[in-house]
């Protein structure tokens, strides 16, 4: 799937992202593995079991947590309207 693609699909960036961007590279980043379960995309849908919080480090975790910006039930079922690129 190409960055274009991954701009247009993906969901509003979670608050323990800094940017879009972000958010965006590492979607795609993970759209590259060789494993189905661990890409956020299938058939051009955004997954909501997808598990973006795997890769989170022991620190971001506590520095997002203590700004009341930890939230992984933030793309349940419902969240499918992506966000526009501002950046």
């Amino acid at each position: 799937m190409r960055l274009a693609a991954v701009v247009d699909l993906a969901p509003p960036t979670p608050p323990c992202f800094p940017a879009r961007m972000q958010w965006v590279e590492y979607l795609h980043q993970c759209q590259q593995s060789k494993r189905d379960a661990l890409r956020p995309f299938a058939a051009d849908i955004y997954r909501p079991a997808f598990n973006f919080c795997r890769d989170c480090t022991r620190d971001h975790r506590a520095a997002m947590t203590a700004a009341g910006r930890c939230k992984p039930q933030v793309f349940s079922a419902n969240a499918q309207v992506p966000e526009q690129v501002s950046e």
